[in-house]
């Protein structure tokens, strides 16, 4: 078990990195928009980006909705180690 100190150490580290993680992806985000939006930027482009963002996204919830059907048909989870 880590001490207390490590602990703390261990949380504050993350938190950082959830931060930074959050205002690079805010970034991201108002990148593309403003990529989405704009005037001179050929449909095709926009298509693509959108689908892009739109396949993730699926991705995603596939990947989610796939590790909780696991997780409920678990036959060990009550098992500790």
């Amino acid at each position: 078990m880590p001490d207390k100190t490590s602990k703390t150490l261990t949380n504050v580290g993350f938190l950082i990195l959830v931060v930074v993680a959050v205002i690079v992806a805010a970034g991201i985000a108002i990148g593309t928009f403003m990529l989405v939006i704009a005037v001179g930027v050929p449909i095709y482009v926009k298509f693509i980006v959108v689908a892009g963002i739109a396949a993730t996204l699926l991705f995603f919830f596939v990947v989610v909705r796939d590790r909780y059907r696991a997780q409920a048909k678990d036959k060990y989870k009550d098992i500790e180690v």
